[in-house]
């Protein structure tokens, strides 16, 4: 898999984890950020998907998320399908890290199904996002299940 060239905004590019596949892969432009997203359960992949988020917004607060309490937030969302779904908890983790003044990077659930879901988000405090997320694009968002690798995949747009 290539790596993507990064601006000095986001990084990594790509995060491994234990499994063979990367967690995430950010592309970053100049309006945009594209987020290729992989994880072995739908839970998983939404986590990863919030934790790429994170690296755009603050990436040089996460190397210090060891040593600073953490900040917890119960967290719910609807939608019309498992597409909807991720962009709808992505938006409303982001909303949070905007009025919070934290930056999210994990996500337990109690439940996540096709259209809801109901958990905690997790992260750090951090004094301001490095870069804005205006919003997350539901443009080319498409969660499925590779039959080959059998991970969970789905591609995001952040707009900047």
């Amino acid at each position: 898999m290539n790596m993507s060239i990064l601006s000095d905004s986001c990084i990594p590019t790509m995060v491994r984890h234990s499994h063979p596949s990367p967690r995430f892969e950010i592309t970053p432009a100049e309006e945009r950020i594209s987020v290729r997203v992989w994880g072995r359960t739908l839970p998983e992949l939404f986590s990863h998907a919030l934790e790429g988020m994170a690296h755009c917004l603050a990436p040089a607060a996460l190397g210090s998320s060891k040593r600073i309490k953490k900040v917890r937030l119960r967290i719910t969302a609807e939608a019309v399908d498992i597409n909807s779904l991720l962009i709808e908890f992505l938006s409303r983790a982001l909303t949070h890290a905007t009025m919070s003044g934290a930056v999210f990077t994990s996500a337990r659930f109690v439940t996540l199904g096709d259209n809801f879901l109901e958990g905690e988000i997790a992260g750090i405090p951090a004094a301001g996002a490095e870069r804005e997320i205006r919003a997350v694009s539901y443009e080319g968002v498409d969660v499925r299940k590779n039959r080959d690798s059998g991970l969970y995949e789905a591609a995001l747009t952040f707009e900047v």
